[in-house]
Parts: structure tokens; sequence; C-alpha cells
């Protein structure tokens, strides 16, 4: 999709949000919309919040938004506590789904109506289609990204260490863990991860596994709970992952690295060959490097998912709604 499109359905998504909290006030009375985002330190989605905002209060005369920003470890907890008080919380504010419990609690209104829902793609609709308060069926959140499980790679490092990439962009098991320990023996970590503030950025490798070996159907059979953890597939799968952990894969500081200091572990610093992350990488790395971007000599590359002998997922790869507004 051409980047000026992507940016009009971002922002045609953020406006919808703003005009649903406004919709039904009177036109003599101004409002001013709380809105409370966790993109504290990625300018360029910042940049997108402030012309939504604009374009917000120019079509209406009066309203004002005021954006707070939150780095996310610190918003949820703010969040939980003003909805538990009954006061203080937002009117509009970012939401994922590590915080379901919002659902549940009540805390997040049902978009069913008000929201011109052709107009949103169907599979970010059904996403937020799930039980809330007291088993009530409703839509919570309007989505505004998608995005892809991906393995970037440092081009350079891989040529400093003789490896050579194959066509498809795809390691077998077997080349996998023998890029594993090249990285690993010359003192890189294979893989740029920091969980301390993220747990699930330590998800990335063992699902690409996963699926590579399940594929779609298996694995969200597995999810659901009807294949077991002990399915034979399964338990090779992670018996693979834990010789890769062995061999090095990450980097020592992994429990106390955040998902912003792993950025830059991974291309100012250059201590990792290799990054699984979500497709929303560039919004941090795409800023000019005093801002913590990516240097602009920095060679980006991406992988395919390696590939399990005899699995069912070759070429597939998981995406999902991301940052939504509740």
């Amino acid at each position: 999709m051409p980047k000026e499109a992507f940016m009009r359905g971002f922002i045609r998504s953020l406006l919808l949000a703003a005009c649903v909290w406004s919709a039904g006030v009177g036109v003599a009375q101004a409002v001013e919309l709380q809105w409370w985002s966790h993109w504290a330190i990625e300018d360029s989605k910042k940049a997108v919040l402030f012309e939504a905002k604009r374009r917000f209060e120019q079509k209406n005369p009066g309203n004002t938004v005021t954006i707070t920003f939150y780095e996310k470890k610190n918003m949820w907890p703010a969040l939980r506590a003003a909805f538990t008080a009954g006061s203080g919380f937002p009117d509009v504010f970012y939401y994922d789904m590590d915080v379901p419990e919002f659902m549940t609690a009540g805390w997040l209104a049902d978009l069913s109506n008000g929201v011109r829902w052709e107009n949103i793609e169907p599979f970010g609709k059904a996403f937020w289609t799930r039980p809330g308060a007291a088993g009530k069926t409703g839509i919570w959140a309007i989505p505004v990204e998608a995005a892809s499980d991906e393995i970037y790679y440092n081009k350079k490092l891989f040529k400093q260490l003789g490896i050579t990439v194959p066509a498809g962009f795809a390691f077998t098991q077997d080349q996998f863990r023998d890029v594993v320990g090249k990285c690993a023996r010359a003192g890189y970590a294979a893989f740029a991860t920091g969980a301390s503030d993220r747990e699930w950025a330590a998800h990335y490798i063992p699902n690409a596994l996963l699926l590579d070996t399940l594929g779609a159907d298996d694995f969200r059979r597995l999810a659901q709970g009807e294949i077991s953890w002990k399915d034979p597939r399964v338990v090779d799968v992670f018996r693979y992952y834990k010789e890769l952990i062995d061999l090095g894969a990450y980097a020592k500081t992994l429990s106390s690295m955040t998902l912003a200091e792993a950025h830059r572990y991974f291309h100012t610093e250059q201590k990792a060959c290799m990054f699984p992350v979500g497709s929303w990488y560039t919004g941090r790395a795409f800023v000019p490097p005093d801002k913590g971007g990516q240097p602009k000599d920095f060679e980006l590359g991406m992988l395919n998912n390696p590939v399990v002998k005899d699995g069912k997922g070759h070429g597939q790869k998981f995406l999902g709604v991301a940052g939504s507004l509740g």
C-alpha cells in the first residue's frame, strides 16, 4: 500500500475514534476530549496523532483534544487506577490485548453502534467482537494498526560472519541453528530481544517455529486447547528452541532490557544478528538517529521463518490487529 494511502487510512481511523466520543454533544456545548497514547517516543506516530487532532478541531470549532503521552508500561497502571477510582480516566486511549481484563471489567464503551464498520477491515471488527462485562458481547475497540511478525537481520553482520541467506530468505532448521551458533561464538546475541517491559517480545521465535511446524489451523487449535502442548510436534519444537537458547541465542540482558533498548541494541549498538519483532519496527526505527532511530548506513534485511522439516506452515506468517483505540 502506498505510504500516502496508509497515512490517510490511519488518520481516518483516529478521527473516527474522536468523532465517536463527541457524538451527541450539542453544537453550543464545547468539549475537551482527553486522549492517552503510549507513543511517547515514536515521533512519526505522534505527528499522525497531532494531525488527527488538528483536523478534528478544525471540523468541530470550539471542541479540543488534549493528548497525553505515556510509555505503555506506565499507562496501564494509570488507567487501571483511574477506572477503579471512577474518575480521571481519558475519553480515548490506546488499547491492545495486553490488558484484556479491561473488557470484562466494563471499562470500555461498546462501539457496536455509532461506528461505520463498513469502513473498517472485517477482520478488525471481528477481532474486537468479544464478551465483555457479564458476558455481554460487544465491539470494544477501533483497530488502527495491523502488524505481521517479522525477523529482521543485520546484513553487514551476516556478511562479516560469512552467513549466506538462502534464495527464499528462509533457513532450514539445521542452517538456522548454525546461524545462531555463529553469532554467539563471535560474541553477538542471535536475537535482539528485551522482555522487561513486554514479556511477549520473547515469544516471536517459538511462535514462528510452532507456526511453521503446525500450520495456521493446528496452531489455532493448540492455542484454543484442542491440541495438547505434549503433542510430539510441539515438544520437538521446544527441544529445538532450547538448543538455540543453549547456544546463546539471547543476550544475558534479556529480562532487563526494554523493547526500546532492544531496538538500539540491534541497529545502533549492533550487538545482535537478528531482531524478531512486529512490522511496526519502522515506527521506532525510521526516525532520526538522535531520537533513537536506525543509523542511516544500517543495512537492514528481512527473513522468512525457519523451515521446519515436515512442517505444515511453510511460508506462513502471523498477521494480526495491533494498536487500537478504546
